[in-house]
């Protein structure tokens, strides 16, 4: 009988035990959050606040701030006027109609990837994103492909040399200005870099959190201007690596 009563007692109490496991484990998750390297609500044609990530599913369905046409190969022309639009229609080789329009074009690309991206983002279990993320001296860490190159050739060329590992190998940084805890600006010879952190969650599902960042590209004195998006991954030794680009 007093086996019995035990029994009884301690089934309770392993389960009570899994239960406290389990919750501690749902408030140790650290949560998707947004930095304001997300400009999409400002590109829309309507003031739509954004409070948390969720709500992106809402913004990509709301109308641009203007509509822009662009041609895909083969000569077709769409009219694309939302992160919809330009998810079901357009493609990587897509380009304006009328040339002045592609930067802003890149821009509600790029914001509207970015959106899709912190969509599909995870709550991690661990970080080691440093804080400040961004600082003077992320080039000297962070991987080449963030480096500034303008062609194929020379892009090329530096994946093919292992002597060149960190951006800053491959393009020396003479000045930087800080704009914000999550913008800076990194200015280099003949041209600079503006990076903005969109946001932090877990992207390649290994529980561990990662950073998505987007870089300008701006040359000096000329016309080129380029936009990239970015998924970093930090160990817990403080080594940097590129989980992808988009």
């Amino acid at each position: 009988m007093s086996n019995k009563s035990c029994c009884f007692f301690i089934l309770p109490i392993s389960f009570i035990a899994m239960l406290s496991i389990s919750a501690c484990n749902a408030i140790e998750k650290i949560p998707v959050s947004l930095a304001d390297g997300l400009t999409l609500p400002e590109l829309l044609s309507s003031n739509v606040a954004l409070i948390n990530v969720d709500e992106l599913s809402t913004l990509i369905k709301e109308p641009w701030y203007s509509e822009i046409v662009v041609k895909k190969n083969g000569g077709h022309e769409l009219s694309l006027s939302s992160c919809d639009d330009y998810f079901i229609g357009s493609s990587p080789e897509a380009r304006t109609v009328k040339p002045y329009e592609m930067n802003a074009y890149l821009e509600l690309k790029v914001m509207c990837e970015a959106s899709r991206l912190m969509l599909s983002a995870k709550p991690s279990k661990l970080s080691y994103l440093p804080i400040p993320i961004l600082k003077e001296s992320s080039p000297d860490f962070w991987p080449k492909p963030l480096s500034f190159i303008t062609s194929s050739a020379e892009s090329k060329r530096s994946n093919q040399n292992p002597e060149l590992k960190y951006w800053f190998d491959v393009t020396p940084i003479t000045n930087f200005k800080k704009k914000s805890e999550s913008s800076f600006t990194y200015y280099h010879i003949g041209g600079y870099q503006e990076v903005g952190i969109i946001g932090r969650g877990d992207l390649n599902n290994d529980e561990i959190e990662d950073l998505i960042i987007v870089i300008r590209d701006h040359v000096s004195n000329g016309s080129y201007f380029n936009m990239r998006l970015l998924v970093l991954s930090v160990d817990n030794q403080q080594r940097w690596s590129l989980i992808s680009e988009h």
